[in-house]
């Protein structure tokens, strides 16, 4: 608890892009499930040819952005731990396991892509 008259500690800029940068990889990761699941779903229910396209298309760039944001969370991560001599393992698990996951996705979405596209 502090009292009126102590001042707090300031926040460093890097630890505030630091959380930035988690929300924003939690945000496309989401989404990157959300809409694998929509179109797992709509595969299985037997959507429309072009939902299931625009689907894919838009899974391909959420997963891309993904695990952009989680690559650069990761070097913003490790930066912040060197600097402040700190581990924080399951931030740094949560961020390799979002990279490979989302590349994952990725790479399915273009082979799929690549198969199933018009000659």
């Amino acid at each position: 608890m502090v009292e009126s008259g102590d001042m707090q500690k300031p926040v460093s800029p890097m630890y505030r892009t630091m959380r930035i940068l988690e929300s924003v990889c939690t945000f496309f990761f989401a989404g990157s499930l959300i809409i694998l699941t929509l179109y797992l779903l709509g595969n299985a229910q037997e959507f429309l040819e072009e939902t299931q396209r625009f689907l894919l298309g838009l899974l391909g760039w959420t997963s891309l952005l993904s695990a952009l944001s989680g690559l650069y969370y990761m070097v913003t991560l490790i930066l912040w731990m060197v600097s402040r001599r700190r581990f924080l393992p399951v931030r740094f698990v949560y961020a390799a396991t979002t990279i490979l996951v989302c590349a994952g996705i990725l790479i399915a979405v273009t082979f799929i892509g690549a198969v199933f596209s018009p000659v």
